[in-house]
């Protein structure tokens, strides 16, 4: 179980690092201390299911925030999970979410 929660917290760790390069202050990324996702808001102005959608065309899934909501209101945010994700796997999803 040990092993699991340090792989997983390197995981997430690293897509953090690859997101922050890629974004700058684009992006305000939530930090979980647990679980195997993060949620990642906006600064600008963005229509986050045409992100995702996007995304998803170029083989990353992400999903936006509007989709976890009863009402589908807010948006500017994704959640990006990490648990199943390598090296080059994590940087191809931050390279490409830009």
């Amino acid at each position: 179980m040990r092993r699991a929660r340090d792989l997983y917290r390197e995981r997430r760790d690293k897509l953090v690092l690859r997101l922050n390069a890629e974004f700058a202050n684009r992006l305000k990324i939530v930090v979980p201390s647990g679980g195997l996702a993060l949620w990642a808001h906006s600064s600008e102005a963005v229509d986050t299911e045409k992100w995702a959608n996007e995304a998803h065309r170029m083989g990353v899934r992400i999903a936006p925030s509007s989709a976890y909501l009863l009402n589908g209101s807010v948006r500017g945010g994704i959640r990006l999970g990490f648990a199943a994700l390598g090296d080059e796997e994590l940087a191809t999803v931050a390279a490409t979410l830009r």
